[in-house]
């Protein structure tokens, strides 16, 4: 039974340390899922939403 439960610690921890990075790769597919929604609903290429936003940024500095 011991031997059992110890032999398990090891890809308890594999599953977790998984786990972790599918967690932190959260928020970046997240971000691209908004910018996938948001060009799809302007209608226009990728390209020129970035382009749009290095102007917006321009304009800020």
């Amino acid at each position: 039974q011991t031997y059992k439960a110890v032999c398990l610690i090891p890809q308890v921890y594999r599953v977790s340390r998984y786990l972790h990075k599918l967690w932190s790769y959260l928020p970046r597919l997240w971000s691209q899922l908004q910018r996938l929604v948001e060009i799809k609903q302007a209608g226009r290429k990728p390209l020129t939403i970035r382009r749009e936003r290095v102007r917006d940024m321009d304009k800020i500095f």
